[in-house]
């Protein structure tokens, strides 16, 4: 549970060599002071990239005096240690929105045009290669899904950036259909993580 950053405090050694639970509780609030008054120090220096190791420390003890099913997830120091490690991971933050994408996409496939359209089944054991219409079949049912999932993919991609105009994937859904609760959920998490990796970019220039 240790953060990873270049630079620390005589108090975190401290920290982790005490023992005792409640001595290193009370502990936390003095180190998280600490690494803010550095920070800031730093900033008005211009030394961002110091500061920044900082902060995350800052945000380590700050996440590390919750009780523990928020110290790792439901509170929003877990959230954004889990997504972008405080800002300073691009690199993870684009996984999680990648991630976001598939998911999404997954989860839409069931109700779009493509699913009925692929339900072109094809027993591979039965197909026989030298037989043109077979074969003409099996080219025409992976032409579908492909298609079906370059557009499944870019719809999700639409959803996440709360593009208006999206492509029509969709036909005649019910006014019950759970594809309206699932594009919601997603056009509020995607701005969220997509903002996140702008503050990771921008950390990262920062400290270059």
């Amino acid at each position: 549970d240790s953060p990873k950053y270049a630079n620390g405090l005589f108090d975190e050694l401290s920290f982790h060599q005490q023992n005792d639970y409640y001595s290193r509780r009370e502990m936390l609030p003095g180190i998280e002071n600490t690494y803010r008054n550095i920070r800031y120090s730093l900033e008005e220096n211009k030394d961002f990239g110091l500061a920044n190791d900082f902060f995350v420390g800052e945000m380590e003890a700050k996440r590390r005096q919750l009780k523990w099913w928020r110290r790792w997830l439901l509170s929003v120091p877990a959230a954004y240690k889990i997504f972008s490690n405080y800002g300073t991971s691009p690199l993870r933050v684009f996984l999680w929105l990648s991630l976001l994408t598939f998911l999404n996409a997954y989860h839409l496939w069931d109700y779009s045009i493509y699913a009925n359209e692929s339900l072109i089944e094809i027993n591979t054991s039965e197909v026989n290669i030298s037989s043109f219409d077979s074969f003409e079949t099996l080219m025409n049912s992976i032409k579908i899904n492909v298609e079906g999932i370059r557009g499944v993919l870019t719809y999700s991609i639409q959803t996440l950036t709360l593009q208006k105009d999206k492509l029509e994937i969709f036909d005649n859904l019910p006014k019950n259909s759970p594809v309206y609760l699932i594009n919601t959920l997603y056009a509020v998490i995607g701005p969220i993580i997509i903002a996140l990796f702008a503050v990771s970019i921008r950390t990262r220039i920062k400290r270059n």
